[in-house]
């Protein structure tokens, strides 16, 4: 649920996380012993030592589109100082990283993907600087668990909705999970492979947390296909070979239907949707800390994260910057809490019971 104000509950939800496996106090001794910079702004000092660094180094999942924007507003606005950018997927960054970080070599100033457990063991293991940008002043009242002052706040907020072709499908019939698991869709539905897919995994388990596997099961009966690439599913949809995508990114509907106009729309259901947060944060070995502090001002702020919303359709955590044109605004959601510790630590358990129920 969508909290107007953190105050002690985030708090709360800081010390349960870092109860996990050990006490607050030993985590706190870590946070003191790794972090190498006070929770201070960056100044006109720590940008003329950015600039004598030269460059911040960057490991992202960023679409091409979006990082490319960013990089060309970056080296505008701060031209002494390149961005050198490394896109993979979460999973090959974290391999990358930690292959790096074991052999004592220099590896990213910032990395942003889409994996928040990753962010939470960084935190735990003093792996993060902390950094306070000016900047996350904005990122009030999200939900708990999304917000650690000085090292976490979501660059980008990517709801999971379902995605219905617009030829095939009223999308204004649909108003909950119920409407599309019906006798009459059998053969028109796709969803994410929960076994391989992130995305999927996190919407599995946070539905069955709430409702039970009741809608995963109507799936098998609806002879459900299970797809691998968001980007094949949206062809297919758009397509009508797949009318329904029981879950997507919701801004794959913004990209599909407000920027190519296509037959497609979005569907928020009533039960509610999981939503992703994913930061970007400040490497403890990274090489260049001032031009990372500089970058992390720069793809917080209001203009980048406008950007962002336009160029590609996800949505921000700031509160003065609204949701992408023609997409619902966060509020507007019913948003299913996740506690994504215990989503990772439940993988392996989960991935299992899905493959199980679906034959896979």
């Amino acid at each position: 649920m969508w909290k107007e104000s953190r105050g002690e509950k985030e708090e709360q939800m800081k010390a349960k996380y870092f109860a996990l496996p050990v006490t607050l106090a030993i985590m706190m001794a870590f946070v003191v012993c790794f972090a190498s910079t006070s929770a201070l702004a960056a100044d006109s000092k720590t940008l003329e030592l950015a600039k004598k660094e030269g460059k911040v180094v960057w490991y992202t999942t960023m679409p091409g589109s979006a990082w490319k924007a960013i990089e060309a507003a970056f080296e505008k606005k701060y031209p002494s100082i390149d961005l050198e950018v490394l896109k993979a997927g979460s999973l090959d960054i974290i391999g990358r990283y930690r292959t790096e970080v074991a052999a004592g070599r220099s590896t990213a100033d910032c990395i942003h993907i889409t994996d928040m457990v990753f962010f939470l063991d960084m935190m735990k293991q003093g792996n993060l600087t902390k950094y306070d940008s000016p900047e996350f002043k904005a990122y009030s009242g999200l939900p708990d668990g999304w917000v650690y002052p000085g090292y976490i706040a979501p660059l980008r907020v990517m709801p999971i909705a379902s995605l219905v072709n617009t030829k095939d499908v009223d999308w204004k019939s649909i108003k909950s999970y119920e409407d599309m698991l019906k006798p009459k869709y059998k053969g028109m539905i796709a969803s994410g492979n929960v076994a391989t897919s992130t995305r999927a995994y996190l919407n599995y388990y946070g539905l069955r947390g709430k409702y039970g596997i009741g809608w995963y099961k109507k799936l098998v009966d609806l002879d459900a296909q299970y797809y691998e690439s968001s980007e094949k599913a949206m062809t297919q949809a758009m397509a009508g070979e797949w009318p329904i995508l029981f879950e997507a990114w919701a801004y794959k509907d913004y990209q599909g239907r407000v920027l190519k106009k296509g037959p497609i729309h979005s569907v928020y259901a009533k039960e509610g949707l999981v939503v992703v947060p994913a930061p970007n944060t400040i490497m403890k070995q990274g090489s260049h800390p001032n031009a990372a502090r500089v970058f992390q001002d720069f793809v917080y702020s209001k203009e980048i994260q406008i950007l962002l919303g336009k160029k590609i359709g996800v949505h921000s955590g700031r509160n003065d910057v609204p949701s992408p044109p023609g997409m619902p605004t966060l509020k507007e959601m019913n948003i299913i809490d996740v506690d994504f510790v215990d989503a990772a630590a439940k993988r392996e358990e989960l991935v299992a019971e899905w493959q199980k129920l679906t034959g896979r």
